[in-house]
């Protein structure tokens, strides 16, 4: 609850009342830093929550340390006014204390930030202008984020003629200016970026997609044509893009593919219209952007392009780089193979079966009375690769290119009760832990390469 002195000190900065003020400081001046109840905001940082200039300029006469004074948000009164755009206050704050648009509150933010993050544009380039954000690099990079999502382009160059090196710099998501920008649809940013570097079109962040990818994928029309052929940018500087609107991200989704799932006709158009664009290329789960397309709630336009895309598939001569087909053969051939491996395991498992009814029933498992635990793995195991794959056969057999990633998914979920099944026959017929111990290092250790392997192919 809040004291007679803080009822009074709060009544005096939210009226700026100067003489109550002065009365208050003279009959103590530990006022200066006194934190009223609530958010612990100082003197000054009332005074500037409410405008008053006169107030402001009084406390910092008494003590220019206030200045870098935080509320319980770890707001400093430059942050106050930042968010609220007092330009004149900002000033006094600044003269005040050079190093305090270097704290960072709470939410680790910068009062630069704050501006942009308001839409404070004129408190943004005069903190600009007083920062050095060549030595306050990671200041200048989140500030220079903000700044691009929300289209100041002048605080972008501001920040970039500073630090040129920020460009490139990524956030945790692996998001740099030009991927907010192009998210945003900020064409004067990215026109001002691709200026800076035109290599920036090509970053990607960490699901592998580059600026052109989240553009599309934010239907942001204008801002996808910033990074295809017919920009003036890029007919001047001569730049070859075909690998930009070729490449894909970690799914194997190209900038057709986003802009397909999106239903987005106007950018599939553009793009299936370019020369050096590959309207053949299939994503992870086995779609070309025809197959997404298709699955779009239909409409005159979208049926258009489609019957377009299904033309120039059938025109292009290229092979597609997945062949349904062989896919087909490969997933039956495996399946088979794991059902007759299971079935024969079943039927024999390790240790084999009684041959004789002395004390027990022939034909029944010798593991059964020796170890009945490791035997009902080892037919819990073998019954789920065995039931798996056995349902995998017929629909294999009408697989089509929406359903490969999920029958890939269910011949990982055999091959490794397949695995299990086999540790668990090692369990039951090895003489000793340590043999166990070291088959199982020997069956392991090949997946290590092919663990590798595979992770390479993600795209790290």
């Amino acid at each position: 609850m809040a004291t007679d002195m803080e009822c009074q000190l709060f009544q005096v900065c939210e009226t700026g009342d100067l003489d109550g003020f002065r009365r208050l400081y003279n009959a103590d001046n530990s006022i200066l830093n006194q934190k009223i109840s609530g958010l612990q905001e100082t003197p000054l940082h009332l005074a500037t929550r409410f405008n008053h200039n006169n107030l402001v300029t009084e406390i910092l006469n008494h003590g220019n340390h206030t200045a870098k004074a935080m509320n319980g948000e770890e707001d400093t009164p430059l942050h106050v006014a930042c968010r609220l755009g007092e330009l004149n206050i900002v000033n006094q704050l600044l003269d005040a204390c050079s190093f305090v648009p270097y704290m960072l509150n709470k939410d680790k933010q910068s009062a630069l930030f704050v501006a942009c993050s308001c839409g404070h544009l004129g408190v943004a380039l005069h903190l600009c202008d007083k920062m050095d954000l060549n030595v306050w690099d990671g200041i200048g990079a989140s500030s220079l984020w903000i700044a691009a999502s929300k289209g100041y382009q002048d605080v972008v160059l501001n920040i970039l003629n500073k630090n040129p090196s920020l460009a490139s710099r990524k956030g945790e998501n692996g998001f740099s200016a030009m991927h907010l920008a192009a998210r945003e649809g900020k064409i004067e940013v990215i026109k001002e970026l691709l200026r800076k570097d035109i290599n920036l079109s090509f970053l990607t962040e960490n699901d592998g997609r580059t600026p052109l990818h989240l553009a599309a994928a934010s239907r942001k029309v204008d801002a996808v044509k910033e990074f295809l052929p017919g920009s003036t940018l890029y007919n001047n500087l001569q730049v070859i893009i075909v690998d930009l609107i070729n490449k894909a991200d970690n799914d194997g989704n190209t900038i057709l593919h986003h802009a397909a799932n999106m239903n987005f006709s106007e950018i599939v158009k553009i793009l299936m219209d370019m020369d050096g664009m590959n309207v053949n290329t299939v994503n992870k789960q086995g779609m070309a952007a025809l197959d997404i397309l298709e699955q779009q709630p239909a409409s005159t336009q979208r049926d258009d392009i489609v019957q377009q895309l299904k033309a120039k598939t059938v025109a292009n001569p290229t092979v597609e780089l997945t062949s349904l087909t062989a896919l087909q053969e490969a997933l039956m051939v495996v399946a088979a193979l794991i059902v007759t491996i299971t079935f024969q395991a079943g039927l024999n498992p390790p240790g084999g079966s009684w041959q004789d009814s002395n004390d027990h029933q022939a034909g029944k498992a010798i593991q059964s009375k020796t170890d009945p635990w490791l035997l009902m793995f080892f037919t819990i195991f073998d019954s789920i690769a065995f039931t798996v794959s056995l349902a995998l056969l017929p629909v294999i057999m009408i697989l089509r290119k929406e359903m490969v990633f999920y029958v890939n998914l269910l011949a990982a979920v055999a091959l490794v009760f397949i695995e299990l099944t086999f540790i668990m026959g090692l369990f039951m017929v090895s003489d000793g832990m340590p043999y166990v111990i070291v088959e199982i290092i020997f069956l392991l250790l090949p997946l290590a390469p092919v663990g590798w392997i595979q992770w390479k192919l993600s795209g790290h």
